[in-house]
């Protein structure tokens, strides 16, 4: 099964603008190398508030809830890919942060003492302290270093400013809807394993799983495959990543189209358990 949304358009429009708008190659050059400069310097900060504020903060936060949440979903929810997050907040941190104020973080990021910082603040963010805010001493530092408008901004926490907390927000949502048909479904006990069978059976129609991206979007075609596991009562037992797209907000949304699945028997009989594989192929342009 194979499931195709096209948003191609981007793709037109870019075209039409590179026929008008395409520079001589020399600015080209210049232009595309000074992007590429600028394109490292954007991920060096957005991986160091991913691996320094974001993930620390999930993680603080499961700390603070200690045994209300069960282990394997404990697991799941700190299951962050830095370099996932920090794709996810890139767009964000850039509209908080200017362009020389991602110069000027990226220079001190490097030194003894912003590493010793941005250490200092994500430990104690994990272990459960969700305080963004540097201490006095670190913040003392921080002026030192940086201009006094970008130092307020970063001693306050760079995934406090308002575009960024957004798209932390969001990071944690869709996190735990992920995680939550893993922490809730019910699992075959090892005393008495269920069987599932390879493949739709012949006399079981299911729900059309409807894939719908709430966040950015790949700049180039990608596909993704899911399994599922359904139950006797219809209903899906858990899903898991058969081939992933390589970009999280595509595997993300097409687990959850996959959790909201709905089998049932034609004959209006049991379901036999059974195990298949749903793919989604996104079409986008740059």
């Amino acid at each position: 099964m194979v499931n195709y949304i096209d948003i191609g358009r981007r793709s037109l429009i870019a075209g039409v603008l590179t026929i008008f708008l395409w520079p001589p190659s020399g600015v080209a050059v210049a232009a595309n190398k000074e992007s590429s400069n600028f394109e490292a310097v954007a991920t060096r900060v957005s991986e160091a508030v991913a691996t320094g504020e974001v993930i620390p903060a999930a993680k603080g936060t499961l700390k603070q809830q200690g045994d209300k949440v069960p282990p394997q979903r404990a697991a799941c929810l700190s299951a962050m890919e830095p370099r996932t997050v920090a794709n996810r907040i890139g767009y964000p941190l850039a509209e908080d942060f200017s362009r020389e104020e991602f110069l000027a973080l990226t220079r001190f990021l490097d030194t003894p003492e912003g590493k010793r910082i941005q250490q200092a603040r994500a430990e104690r963010l994990a272990s459960g302290n969700l305080v963004f805010r540097l201490t006095p001493e670190e913040s003392a530092a921080v002026g030192k270093a940086l201009p006094a408008p970008l130092a307020a901004k970063w001693s306050a926490g760079a995934a406090t400013q308002p575009k960024t907390l957004q798209a932390m927000r969001k990071v944690f949502e869709e996190q735990q809807a992920i995680c939550r048909n893993e922490g809730t479904s019910p699992r075959p006990a090892a005393s008495a394993p269920v069987s599932y069978r390879e493949g739709l059976p012949p006399n079981v129609g299911c729900s059309q799983p409807r894939l719908s991206l709430v966040s950015e979007l790949p700049d180039k075609p990608v596909s993704v495959t899911v399994r599922v596991w359904i139950g006797e009562d219809g209903s899906v037992a858990r899903t898991a990543l058969e081939k992933p797209s390589g970009f999280q907000p595509v595997d993300n949304a097409a687990r959850r189209a996959m959790n909201g699945m709905r089998c049932s028997a034609r004959d209006s009989g049991a379901v036999v358990p059974f195990t298949t594989t749903q793919s989604f192929v996104v079409r986008a342009g740059g």
